[in-house]
């Protein structure tokens, strides 16, 4: 057999420079063709299952080839990435503003991730601008709320909770913080009631539990303390606290027994504990045999007259 020899090599050019000159005319100079814009509400529920980083990454490599849209942009601001800075996002939502300056997501964002951080705050004119323009808005709503009650406007406070649960009578955070607002003002018995709203909701966290059983003592609901407090007191991490209103209660429904138990339950995890020491000594003045006070004046008191004009040391605390 002969074997022939061949050349599948193409020759190279006699100038390089001009080839790459010519190639990269070529590339620029055609038409770029725009990619569809991916599925807004696959990339809408990616999000909501906690893969923004994910949507981010999808958008920012779209957006390297394509002119930014409104609903792009949008879901650039919601992916809300840690792997991100504040800041950047900051800008993307003035980016998406520039573009729909009344854009709802965009004003709620931006006092969302200037409220997350290290950006100077203008919150107080977003707020507004989003309220202005979106009344309605969860998020704008809650940084009014918050902002009344740090001005110590409780009334107006409380008045735009009340708004917020006449459209969505689950809102968490209208439930929550009527109860706050009613405790701030004073109004004992509305605070109990409204705490007692915010436990139902199932949502309330531990501490909470404890505001609302302290509420209900403020108002001398005993047994409503004590019902709150033995739900949570196994598991709640400030024991010293909460066995010491747990004492008080049971003390003034005459609970003795349990209350002197109690007292020698917190004078175990503190044995200098002031109201563990002060129950104690009166519990066990109930407990024991009762001693009377008779003033030093008297001369004399016939026995049979004792029993009824006695009085006892404990009575006066």
């Amino acid at each position: 057999m002969k074997i022939r020899a061949e050349d599948f090599e193409d020759p190279l050019p006699e100038n390089l420079d001009s080839l790459r000159i010519k190639n990269d005319y070529l590339f620029h100079s055609r038409p770029r063709s725009r990619e569809a814009l991916p599925d807004y509400e696959k990339l809408a529920q990616l999000i909501d299952g906690g893969y923004g980083g994910i949507v981010r990454d999808i958008t920012q490599r779209w957006l390297q080839k394509n002119e930014a849209s409104v609903e792009i942009l949008e879901l650039l601001v919601r992916s809300d990435d840690s792997m991100v800075p504040r800041y950047q996002y900051v800008e993307w939502c003035n980016e998406l503003l520039g573009i729909d300056e009344e854009n709802e997501v965009a004003l709620e964002f931006l006092l969302y991730y200037r409220e997350r951080k290290n950006v100077e705050s203008d919150g107080d004119i977003i707020a507004n601008r989003l309220a202005k323009v979106h009344p309605n808005n969860s998020t704008g709503r809650k940084y009014r709320i918050q902002d009344l009650i740090e001005r110590g406007d409780y009334e107006s406070g409380f008045e735009l909770c009340q708004k917020v649960l006449e459209e969505d009578s689950e809102n968490v955070f209208a439930l929550r913080n009527r109860a706050i607002i009613c405790t701030l003002m004073g109004k004992l018995d509305d605070s109990a009631y409204f705490w007692s709203e915010w436990l139902d909701s199932g949502e309330a966290p531990e501490k909470d539990w404890f505001r609302a059983a302290r509420a209900h003592y403020n108002c001398r609901h005993y047994s409503e303390t004590i019902s709150i407090i033995e739900e949570i007191i196994s598991n709640y991490p400030e024991k010293e606290k909460i066995l010491d209103l747990y004492i008080r209660a049971n003390y003034s429904l005459f609970e003795w027994g349990r209350c002197l138990e109690l007292c020698e339950e917190v004078l175990e995890i503190n044995s200098r504990n002031s109201t563990g020491l002060k129950y104690s000594r009166l519990t066990k003045a109930r407990l024991g045999p009762r001693i009377a006070v008779i003033p030093v004046s008297a001369d004399f008191i016939a026995e049979d007259h004792l029993e009824s004009g006695v009085v006892f040391w404990h009575e006066y605390l």
